[in-house]
This record gives structure tokens, sequence and C-alpha cells, in this order.
């Protein structure tokens, strides 16, 4: 069963898949490696896209009610930029997630 069997409805943006509820990122329907701070930033993104996001909406969106330095926000862009292969680099590859139940 993949994702898209689910039924969540996702966010597209070019060759890519955001599922918010699972907190996955699917490339042509190949998971990728994402982090969940990295994938919250990016649903606000996604969420808001067309505007301006500024770097207090992202931090609020990953880190709720917590004081959280710039750095952190800027380790977890980069981390987004470059799954997502921001500048015409290839993204890292797709991966397959073990469950803890399988041996």
């Amino acid at each position: 069963m993949t994702a898209d069997d689910i039924g969540e409805p996702g966010l597209s943006f070019g060759p890519f898949k955001l599922l918010p509820g699972q907190r996955r990122l699917l490339r042509e329907g190949c998971a990728m490696q994402v982090g969940s701070r990295a994938s919250d930033l990016l649903v606000a993104s996604v969420g808001q896209a067309g505007c301006v996001v500024s770097k207090a909406y992202l931090l609020a969106a990953a880190w709720p009610g917590t004081f959280v330095e710039e750095t952190s926000l800027r380790v977890h862009i980069a981390a987004l930029r470059k799954a997502l292969g921001e500048g015409g680099a290839a993204p890292e590859g797709c991966f397959h997630p073990t469950r803890k139940d399988r041996a």
C-alpha cells in the first residue's frame, strides 16, 4: 500500500507530494527522508505558496510556544533545500523506511 492508496489529499508541487498528516514527502511516489521539524517548515511554506513567509511565522509553525535560535531555522531550511535539490543539484535518493516490528 502506498501513501496515495491511503487517500490523504496532500499538497503537490513539482515532482513532490507532501502528506502533512503523515509528515511524509514523496518525490514521484518515492518516500524521501525529511525530519519532523523540516516537515513542519515545509508544510508551513507550501501552505503559504506565493507569499513571503517571515522567520517568525516559520519558527512558530515548527516550534510553537518555544524560544528557538534562528540558527536552528537555518539548519532545517538548509536540509530542506538539500532534500529538494535546490540550485539544480539532484536531490538525495529515496529511502524505504523500516518498521520496528519487522526483523
